[in-house]
């Protein structure tokens, strides 16, 4: 008996489908495996930078324990202004440096956003304009006003609309008619 069906079942090794499957799994384990790697590596890199600024810190004498004080710095390695003043650090012209600041971050990435020279009225008509329900709106308008321009197409909805009409009247005129026989038929059953 010839077993050449075989090749046409899915569950076959050497379908293309299941050829697929295995190397997506191949590529898919590969690049698991070259995360793994670049992980080690990282990690390696770290313990490596640790292990020299220990090294420098034994260097200078002083301790090399484990500090959490990372923790309570605020991002970026700034340094928090309000902070200093509630524990009672002695602090610079805080206008001063909150007009540095403030320079710096003009300079960095989303300082477009830092101007301050927004306009509401502006502001809200840029909203209004970007909205996407009003474009959706205004392109139906602009639709329904090229339709209503073309002389053949308002004719054609015309019909279209007759047609319609007419036919719920039919309908109508059917149910009626229906209606009727129906309570005609329910009074005779109730004379014998």
């Amino acid at each position: 008996m010839s077993l050449a069906f075989l090749t046409k079942k899915s569950f076959h090794t050497t379908t293309v489908r299941n050829v697929e499957k295995v190397w997506m799994a191949e590529q898919k384990k590969e690049e698991e495996e070259r995360r793994k790697a670049q992980i080690m590596q990282q990690m390696r890199d770290e313990a490596e930078v640790e292990a020299l600024r220990n090294i420098h810190l034994k260097a200078q004498g002083k301790s090399t324990a484990p500090r959490l004080s990372w923790m309570y710095e605020a991002p970026g390695g700034g340094v928090n202004l309000q902070d200093q003043h509630l524990l009672g650090k002695p602090v610079e012209n805080a206008a001063e440096t909150q007009n540095h600041q403030l320079s710096v971050l003009k300079r960095s990435a989303g300082s477009l956003f830092m101007t301050g020279t927004t306009d509401p009225v502006r502001d809200a008509q840029q909203k209004i304009k970007d909205d996407p329900m009003l474009q959706i709106l205004q392109a139906q308008r602009e639709s329904i006003k090229q339709i209503k321009a073309n002389p053949v197409q308002v004719a054609k909805l015309k019909d279209k609309l007759a047609k319609a009409a007419e036919k719920k009247k039919l309908k109508k005129a059917k149910k009626r008619q229906k209606e009727g026989t129906e309570e005609e038929q329910r009074k005779q059953k109730a004379r014998p």
